[in-house]
């Protein structure tokens, strides 16, 4: 019986602890703590621990972690960790008292800390720590100043700029080398020179250069080659130099600019002088060398003119004519002409001037039928019976008042083909082709349409209102039926088709019933599945690449990745408690991505990203009164705990508050270090032993604290230096333009002795010994905004614009595609043109193009002769073709002799922009210019501004100019 209820037990025992997977032992065995596996509880008594006395045995030797054991060897407990037996407090080496306290709590103060180990917590300690030295202030209130009225500080820079420590010569002033960005000692009379020269471009010639004591260094224009003018290069921007002059350098100029001169044929003038006569014209002269007037032959004043034939006449300035007869007057149904045409007689038609033959003209018969088929292109009116045996065509209209019996084919040539007759007004027959037509061809009939592409179509719909042109009368009212699997649709052309019922098979807009257990909405394609309100998409489902929304970013590189796609903000119901700040989620127009609700019901909170223009940032907002905390907390499941960590609350943070409000920017509950802090110290730290405050020493602007040291800040620009670099300088007062001179002992003020060049100017200088250069062999550089503007090289050669490269003439100027300006130059003179060449260097000339500057002889020159002969080119006899004709070098006016027939020229090469030739054809056989003729190169064919060929009847010039723009031979006039 007892090993019956001890087994009762047991089992209760065994399966309270397998049901709950818990024990719970002691005063109170149904108090159950879930989150522990083993309960104790007991007032009297304690856990017996297993006592072993050597856990090196198996199966200690391998228990796991956590197992508790007490050794009974060393009377300590013992704790598996890590695959080791470790004690877990050894009292031989605890603390027992603490500054002599052996109580379960003492008390310590800064007091109890002795002095020498530097530890001060106290603004008082702390600041009893420093003492101040030389030039040092050390205030009650703990700033820590320098004494800038102490005249002891060794300066190595003045306005933070570097004093070299060079030992300065008697003398010396200190002057700024940019070089080295320092102050250097140099001689007081630094800023004058022991060489100057002068570098100026080529086209100048330059003397007294280099000036190494006084002078004056003169510049003058260089001689140049005779007939060159200073300009750019020819056709294109660059730097202006001395060369002959080109064509392309004379300007178009109009007609009325020249005043004086005869313009020659080969200048496409005439080569004529004077004026001829009233009357006379102008031509080639028999000799096909010039022009010359001559005077035609007209017919003369009041001369008699007499016609004579079948038309006589005559008179002077008008003739009165007579036609010749050749019948008599009168009017006929029957004429006969002559075979010029005149009328020579005239009769009345008879009965046997018409054709015989019934097939010839319509009958007049009072019996049968007309056997012919015959056309009425008028109108005809029947008053009797109208038979037709063949085909009847009607042109206009036939009226029949008795009947019409039609035994052949009825033709209405006025009628639309297709046009589906009906009966109109007063019983016409009648068509309306645009909207009642037969497609005969296809079989196929249009109501309200002319181009049926079905069976029947009809038309009429009108787009606005969504009407069609067909109506099914009563269809309104009908009685509607259970829907069908299929119904008829309409797909985008108009057609009628037979479709599913989409009652049958999609979500209605009322809802559904009865679905399946597999039905769904979405696709079961590769498609987004959007939803959307007012045509505007709101959600979207879909591959992430579907979404387009793949990036090269982390976690968003999977195409696979499912996406729900949100377009819009999100707020979330609220109880009806809630009147304020109801829970939303959105991103702003900055690209920041933010949640706001509500809490505790009326007050708000907000977190998420802010910023602009990529300085984002991350920001929680709690508030409403403006005390309501951000509380930060950890959670233990077992328990379950809910431990605060920080808080920030009332523009203060706390760590470890337990609920309580920090009443400090940082307030720490509990202890903190700076274990692991990096950097070094920049301030002096206390704190106050009442409140617990942490306070800084203040520094000065003076003085600096860094790596760990405290010095004075050298960089201050308020240090009163009684030395510079050591050197010691005078106390003595300086007066204005006075300048810090060492005098062999000391810095001292002293009168500027030096004979720089001032900024305002410099009077009383003289020009032999002053001047601004170098004396070396360095060129001069002259800048603006620290940028190189001229040069002056060591061989006197002058360059503006170059940008540190050296002028290789004696003036050098880079224009930088702009022109250079000359103002007020002299209305008169006399002298030689400047003339540019093709590097831009500039030089004199006394002729242009071969004529003498100044010279009033007319221009005079010979005829470049082209002679064309049959055989060298192998023009056939009829239709010789001259391609790509190649010119003589330099040629303007080409004269071409030779063909025996007429010849075209479909292009002409080597053409350059601007040039102007005259092609003078002296054979009779005609010269014709090809328009964009194929025959030859694009580059080379000729534009004839006419859309065709232009030739010369005969002896003849046309003239041409070529375009590189439009790469074309452009023709500019013809003589012929």
């Amino acid at each position: 019986m007892k090993y019956s209820i001890a087994l009762l037990c047991l089992f209760l025992l065994l399966t309270r602890f397998v049901l709950a997977q818990q024990l719970t032992l002691g005063t109170t065995p149904n108090v159950v703590v879930k989150s522990a596996l083993l309960d104790l509880n007991s007032d009297k008594q304690g856990l017996l621990l297993p006592r072993i006395s050597n856990y090196s045995v198996a199966p200690l030797s391998t228990a796991p972690d956590g197992m508790l054991i007490y050794s009974v060897t060393d009377k300590l407990l013992y704790i598996r960790k890590n695959g080791i037996w470790r004690k877990l407090i050894d009292e031989t080496n605890s603390i027992t008292s603490v500054n002599g306290q052996t109580g379960p709590v003492v008390s310590l103060t800064t007091n109890d800390i002795s002095e020498s180990v530097n530890l001060y917590y106290t603004d008082t300690r702390a600041r009893s720590a420093f003492s101040a030295g030389t030039g040092i202030n050390l205030s009650g209130a703990g700033v820590i100043s320098a004494l800038n009225t102490s005249a002891l500080w060794n300066a190595s820079q003045l306005q933070g700029r570097n004093i070299s420590t060079n030992a300065p010569a008697n003398n010396d002033v200190l002057a700024w080398d940019n070089a080295t960005s320092t102050w250097l000692p140099r001689s007081s009379t630094a800023g004058s020179v022991t060489s100057v020269g002068l570098a100026l471009p080529s086209i100048f010639t330059v003397s007294n250069s280099p000036v190494t004591s006084s002078g004056t260094l003169t510049g003058a224009l260089a001689s140049q080659t005779l007939n060159t003018v200073f300009a750019a290069p020819v056709a294109a921007n660059g730097i202006p130099a001395f060369r002959a002059l080109d064509p392309l350098d004379i300007p178009t100029l109009d007609v009325s600019k020249i005043t004086s001169g005869i313009l020659p044929i080969a200048r496409g003038g005439t080569g004529i002088g004077t004026i001829g006569t009233a009357g006379q014209l102008v031509r080639v002269n028999p000799g096909a060398t010039a022009y010359e007037f001559f005077t035609p032959s007209y017919l003369t004043a009041n001369q008699t003119i007499t016609l004579t034939g079948d038309v006589t006449g005559s008179g002077t300035t008008s003739i009165a004519t007579t036609l010749a007869n050749a019948g008599t007057a009168g009017t006929y149904t029957k004429v006969t002409t002559d075979a010029k045409g005149r009328v020579t007689s005239g009769t009345t038609l008879a009965a046997a001037d018409i054709p015989s033959g019934s097939t010839n003209y319509i009958q007049n018969i009072s019996s049968g039928t007309q056997t012919a088929n015959f056309n009425i292109s008028g109108n005809g009116g029947v008053g009797g019976t109208f038979n037709t045996a063949g085909a009847t065509t009607l042109g206009s209209t036939l009226g029949v008042t008795g009947n019409t019996t039609l035994n052949g084919t009825l033709s209405l040539p006025s009628l639309t083909t297709g046009s589906v007759l009906f009966t109109g007004a007063s019983g016409l027959v009648s068509q309306n082709n645009a909207n009642f037509f037969w497609d005969n061809t296809n079989n196929r009939l249009g109501l309200g349409t002319n181009t049926p592409n079905r069976t029947l179509e009809v038309g009429g719909t009108v787009a606005a209102s969504g009407l069609s042109g067909l109506r099914l009368t009563g269809m309104g009212a009908a009685t509607l039926q259970s829907p069908l699997t299929n119904v008829l649709a309409l797909n985008a052309s108009g057609d009628v088709i037979v479709t599913s019922n989409p009652a049958a098979n999609n979500w209605l807009l009322t809802g559904n019933t009865g679905n399946a257990g597999t039905a769904f909405l979405g696709n079961t394609d590769d498609k987004a599945m959007v939803i959307k309100s007012n045509n505007l998409s709101y959600l979207e489902f879909a591959r992430r690449q579907t979404l387009g929304l793949v990036q090269g970013y982390t976690d968003y590189t999977d195409p696979d990745e499912k996406v729900t796609y949100i377009r819009s903000a999100m707020q979330f119901e609220v109880p009806a408690t809630v009147n304020f700040y109801k829970p939303k989620m959105w991103t702003t127009s900055d690209g920041n991505f933010r949640m706001k609700g509500p809490s505790a019901g009326t007050d708000y909170f907000e977190f998420g990203a802010t910023g602009t223009n990529n300085g984002g940032g991350f920001e929680f907002i709690i508030g409403d009164d403006g005390d309501e905390p951000i509380v930060f907390k950890s959670y233990n499941y077992i328990g379950p705990v809910f431990t605060e960590i920080m808080r920030l609350q009332n523009g203060n943070a706390g760590i470890n508050m337990n609920g309580t409000a920090p009443t400090r920017n940082l307030m720490v509950n509990g202890t903190f270090n700076f274990s692991g802090s990096v950097g070094t110290s920049d301030r002096l730290v206390g704190r106050n032993n009442s409140s617990g405050d942490v306070a800084t020493i203040g520094l000065g602007t003076t003085l600096t604290l860094s790596s760990n040291v405290l010095d004075a800040n050298a960089s201050s620009a308020i240090w009163n230096a009684n030395q510079l670099q050591g050197v010691t300088v005078s106390s003595t007062a300086p007066t204005s333009g006075q300048v810090l001179t060492y005098n062999g002992s000391s810095w001292a003020p002293a009168a500027a002795t030096g004979s720089g060049w001032s900024l305002t100017g410099n009077a009383g200088t003289a020009p032999a010994t002053n001047f601004i250069g170098t004396t070396d062999a360095q060129p001069f550089v002259i800048r603006t905004n620290n940028t190189e503007v001229a040069r002056v090289a060591t061989d006197g050669s002058f360059g503006i614009g170059l940008a540190g490269a050296t002028p290789v003439k004696r003036l050098h100027v880079n224009a930088n595609n702009d022109a250079i300006r000359i103002t007020n130059l002299s209305g008169s003179g006399t002298g030689n043109p400047l003339v540019i060449n093709a590097t831009g260097d500039v030089k004199q000339t006394t002729a242009l193009d071969g004529v003498t500057v100044g010279a009033t002889t007319k221009a005079s020159g010979a005829f470049t002769t082209l002679t064309v002969a049959t055989s060298p080119l192998a023009f056939a006899a009829a239709t010789t073709t001259v391609n790509n004709l190649a010119l003589p070098a330099n040629a303007s006016f080409i004269r071409i002799t030779g063909p025996t027939s007429s010849f075209t020229i479909t292009g002409i090469t080597a053409g350059l922009d601007g040039q102007m030739i005259t092609l003078y054809n002296t054979v009779n056989n005609n010269m014709t210019l090809g328009n964009l003729n194929a025959g030859s190169s694009s580059a080379n064919q000729i534009l004839t501004m006419n859309g065709g060929n232009v030739n010369t009847n005969g002896a003849g010039t046309i003239s041409l100019i070529y375009s590189s723009t439009d790469t074309k031979w452009i023709v500019t006039a013809i003589n012929q």
